[in-house]
C-alpha cells in the first residue's frame, strides 16, 4: 500500500508543461463560462441548480472550443 501512496505522490505532486497547459485552458473556460451565466442571470432570481448546468454546458463548449 505504501509503494502504491508513493506511486500516487509521484505523479500528482509534479506536473508537467503539458499539464499547466491542459488546467489553463479548463480553467480559462470556466471562468469565460462563469462571466457569461453571471451576465444572463443579471436581474433573476437565483436557482443554483439550473445555473450549475448552464455553467457546465458553457465550460463544456468553451473547452471544446479550445482544443479544436
Amino acid at each position: 500500500m505504501v509503494d502504491e501512496e508513493n506511486q500516487l505522490d509521484k505523479y500528482t505532486s509534479s506536473s508537467t508543461v503539458e499539464e499547466e497547459n491542459q488546467l489553463d485552458k479548463i480553467y480559462q473556460a470556466a471562468e469565460k463560462a462563469f462571466e457569461q451565466l453571471k451576465e444572463e442571470k443579471k436581474d433573476k432570481e437565483r436557482d443554483y441548480i439550473s445555473e450549475w448546468y448552464r455553467w457546465v454546458d458553457l465550460t463544456k463548449k468553451n473547452l471544446k472550443n479550445k482544443l479544436n
